[in-house]
């Protein structure tokens, strides 16, 4: 590159809330299923739930632009203070759910393990664990988990937790394209070798070893065009896309052009996700994300000429 780009000042928190607590939608749901094993794992999925819960409404507010977002906590009574008091004390209260299930996990004696293990949840105890270090930051323990986990026989394992296990990487590069972003000084950047290095990462297909989107569209290939895991990748598909674009923007100054690969499938991923709300009789609340998504990074919901599940 033979010029710099324009300075740029640091993203405010208040425009970038939903940067990774996108890829946390749906885990609520997801882990509170029940576990008949110990006080320990419940305890840790209630804590995960919770603090998900909180995470979710506070996307959905910055990514449609609407503080009062109902709040799908269990208590849903206004925080005390400014709207910056409530962001701040949300976002606390949702790193102490995340540690406070990964200290239960953590916690576990050898006996309650070799109990999960004969129960068949020591996958999901994994599972859970590895998600919760993901959203506290700790990534190399999360992928040192997940590694932990892929040694484990299937039987261990629900359908759903081998696909968040196969999956974490993706959201780990991801939080990791988002750290760079909001850490970046004119100073330290590389040009068009950085740009294609974050590409490689996030959104190029055919990569050794995979880049994100890659692997969250190849587990989408195997969850069927109505799997309950369906809008939650297709989310984390467009968060990938979305850090891409703000690099590219960092870098070059522009967000990525027309004809950019990356931008023309999050056009089909958007369509896709809008597709998939609209056929399962979502609300308009949720049918607004589509439109938040096309408004913030230019982009056009474009049908694929066949489905994604049948690539």
């Amino acid at each position: 590159m033979n010029s710099k780009p324009a300075p740029r000042s640091t993203p405010s928190p208040s425009k970038t809330p939903f940067r990774s607590r996108l890829l946390v939608i749906a885990f609520g749901a997801l882990l509170v299923t029940g576990c008949q094993s110990t006080n320990r794992l419940r305890e840790a999925q209630a804590a995960f739930s919770e603090a998900a819960r909180t995470d979710n409404h506070l996307l959905l507010a910055a990514l449609l632009d609407s503080p009062g977002y109902p709040s799908n906590t269990r208590n849903s009574q206004a925080l005390p203070g400014s709207a910056g008091d409530q962001d701040l004390l949300s976002t606390s209260a949702t790193r102490a759910g995340y540690a406070a299930a990964l200290l239960s996990l953590r916690q576990l004696t050898p006996r309650e393990t070799a109990q999960l293990k004969s129960d068949r949840l020591w996958g999901t105890a994994l599972t859970l664990r590895a998600l919760a270090e993901w959203r506290l930051g700790q990534f190399e323990e999360a992928l040192r988990t997940v590694h932990t986990a892929e040694a484990l026989p299937s039987e261990q394992f629900h359908s759903r937790d081998l696909t968040l296990l196969e999956i974490l990487p993706a959201l780990v590069a991801i939080d990791h394209a988002h750290a760079w972003v909001t850490s970046y000084s004119e100073e330290s950047h590389q040009g068009s070798s950085r740009l294609d290095t974050w590409r490689r990462r996030l959104v190029s297909p055919g990569m050794d070893p995979r880049s994100a989107d890659d692997r969250l569209d190849q587990a989408l290939g195997r969850t069927g065009s109505d799997g309950s895991l369906r809008p939650y990748l297709l989310m984390c598909r467009l968060a990938a896309y979305r850090n891409y674009a703000e690099i590219h923007k960092v870098l070059v100054g522009t967000l990525p052009p027309i004809d950019d690969q990356a931008r023309s499938e999050a056009g089909h991923v958007l369509q896709d996700l809008g597709d998939y709300l609209r056929r399962s009789g979502a609300n308009p609340a949720a049918l607004e994300l589509v439109l938040a998504w096309k408004n913030r990074f230019a982009l056009i919901p474009v049908p694929r000429t066949q489905p994604a599940s049948e690539k």
